[in-house]
């Protein structure tokens, strides 16, 4: 074989190399494009997607479980607070309530002579009692009998709120009550009474009153504070 015929075989040799590898090249292209590929492309897109997702979801769900983990603080009762429930007065070791008082938290120790005052409250007047006859004023020593019979036929009807009475008798240990129109700072001018406790909030106080209005035309909301003393001489 002489040296032209070498060198025209190896040429052919060298662009048959050249042709296949172009072909490979667009092979791959081509198949790079084809729709089977893009379709595995499609499906792994929505997984990082979905991921995202369930990351936002998470963030949101322990956000969430977050605020709501935080509850408000109560506001606790005064310490010096009225005890409504008939059932349960708040006596105490140096005071024992009447029936007929409205009983509030008392100090662990009392002061002789010092005035102890309830946290404020609403009081609905059912009652007053201006003239009583001489022969029945104060008649069961520190009660008028009266009154107080008129006071437990009310609160049978309201087992759930104190129904209370002033009696204006000679009683040194009894509970006062304190609310405006009780006194022009000289005179006495609701002395005498029957109040039912109507709560904290006026607008408790309101709405027990329109209950109560049919029974009682005359009654009247007070905003009152009880208050003791015990007297030492």
């Amino acid at each position: 074989m002489n040296c032209r015929f070498q060198m025209t075989f190896c040429a052919s040799l060298l662009a048959a190399s050249v042709f296949v590898a172009a072909c490979q090249s667009t092979d791959r292209t081509k198949n790079d494009d084809s729709p089977t590929n893009a379709a595995a492309s499609n499906e792994r897109a929505p997984t990082s997607s979905s991921n995202a997702n369930e990351i936002s979801i998470a963030d949101k769900t322990n956000s969430a479980e977050g605020s709501a983990s935080v509850q408000p603080t109560p506001t606790p009762a005064p310490t010096n607070a009225a005890c409504p429930d008939p059932k349960n007065p708040c006596h105490h070791k140096d005071k024992t309530f009447d029936d007929w008082e409205l009983s509030f938290r008392l100090p662990n120790r009392i002061k002789p002579n010092t005035t102890y005052k309830s946290a404020p409250f609403y009081a609905i007047i059912l009652k007053e009692y201006k003239n009583i006859d001489a022969d029945f004023d104060c008649d069961g020593g520190e009660y008028t009998e009266s009154i107080e019979e008129e006071r437990k036929r009310i609160q049978s009807s309201h087992p759930t709120r104190k129904v209370f009475a002033d009696h204006q008798c000679p009683n040194m240990a009894a509970v006062g009550y304190d609310f405006p129109g009780r006194s022009d700072g000289e005179n006495i001018l609701i002395s005498n009474f029957i109040a039912i406790y109507a709560g904290a909030t006026e607008d408790e106080a309101n709405a027990l009153l329109g209950e109560l209005r049919a029974g009682f035309p005359r009654a009247v909301i007070k905003r009152m504070t009880a208050s003791y003393e015990q007297i030492e001489q």
